[in-house]
């Protein structure tokens, strides 16, 4: 019995193979850093600009247009809100003040 359990160990830990290193993104993928100047004394974040968001850094500092000008995938919130951690490379990310709707960041992601 105890050589069964030890055994069983030993192939699950032997399932728990090294993770892949992180491979650089392909010729294909934009790789332009485009820093977003926030607000209010928010934390400035630096992306990709896979989803174009340097063409509205213009709005940072402005109340949040409706509709918004942007036909892609796009979310919306407000400093402080719980987001979900997925990463979609043209997804627009816009940061609202939690107070007004005024624009905090842009950026993609």
């Amino acid at each position: 019995m105890y050589q069964t359990l030890l055994v069983a160990g030993a192939l699950s830990l032997a399932a728990c193979g090294a993770v892949p290193p992180w491979s650089a993104p392909s010729a294909g993928t934009p790789t332009a850093t485009i820093p977003v100047t926030p607000v209010n004394g928010t934390t400035p974040r630096a992306t990709a600009d896979t989803c174009g968001a340097a063409r509205f850094r213009h709005l940072i500092g402005t109340a949040v247009p409706d509709p918004f000008p942007f036909s892609g995938p796009l979310r919306l919130f407000r400093s402080g809100d719980m987001l979900t951690m997925d990463h979609r490379p043209e997804r627009m990310n816009v940061e609202l003040d939690r107070n007004s709707d005024t624009i905090l960041a842009i950026y993609c992601g």
